[in-house]
């Protein structure tokens, strides 16, 4: 239910100018090799070994009756990425989580990785856990999805119709950017036919 983009509301993105078209892991070395210089010390934080991603939460706040969908295309419906587009505000988000390049650390195989936002605190520091959006130059989009697939799992507690019901009401900015990845997904893999079998069943709660 989260998934990691290029952030376009990065403050320092014409720093990233070199890496337009790249995929993450691209624009990550780049950085560690360009680190981004500014009298903030957060950019130093985005050439170190962890580097944290801040989320944005889209509630179940259902945009079916706002949107037109192709009948003849993949089933947009289906996808959370086009069926959700109103999300919470980046202080009602959560906390970050964060990639770690472990080559670059002293991590061992024994340490305690208590939690996704600071999975190794000697390298990801308390301050990377609360990023503005604009401090990172990727974002991930936290949907929380339709009740069938928020309820799904039966060993998360904190999953309550309350808590469901929260994120819908959390949920009043819309989210205007276009989203084209389905377009260029069907572009990478060949065309409409094969796009249609690699995303058969998407959305489908099984089990």
């Amino acid at each position: 239910d989260e998934f990691i983009m290029m952030n376009p509301t990065f403050q320092f993105q014409k720093e990233l100018l070199n890496t337009s078209g790249r995929s993450i892991l691209d624009v990550l070395q780049y950085l560690q090799i360009h680190p981004i210089k500014s009298s903030s010390n957060f950019p130093n934080m985005l050439s170190g070994p962890c580097i944290s991603i801040a989320r944005i939460l889209f509630g179940g706040r259902d945009d079916l009756q706002q949107t037109n969908f192709n009948a003849t295309m993949i089933q947009k419906n289906k996808m959370v990425t086009y069926r959700y587009k109103w999300h919470a505000m980046a202080k009602d988000s959560g906390l970050t989580k964060s990639i770690v390049d472990v080559s670059r650390s002293s991590f061992l195989d024994d340490d305690e990785v208590p939690n996704p936002h600071r999975p190794i605190k000697s390298i990801c520091t308390k301050k990377q856990a609360y990023m503005l959006p604009k401090e990172s130059p990727f974002r991930i989009h936290h949907y929380v999805g339709t009740q069938e697939q928020y309820f799904f799992r039966n060993d998360d507690v904190r999953r309550t119709k309350q808590k469901y019901e929260e994120y819908k009401q959390l949920s009043v900015k819309k989210y205007v950017l276009p989203m084209n990845w389905l377009d260029e997904f069907v572009d990478a893999v060949g065309g409409i036919d094969m796009a249609e079998y690699l995303l058969g069943g998407v959305g489908d709660v099984h089990g």
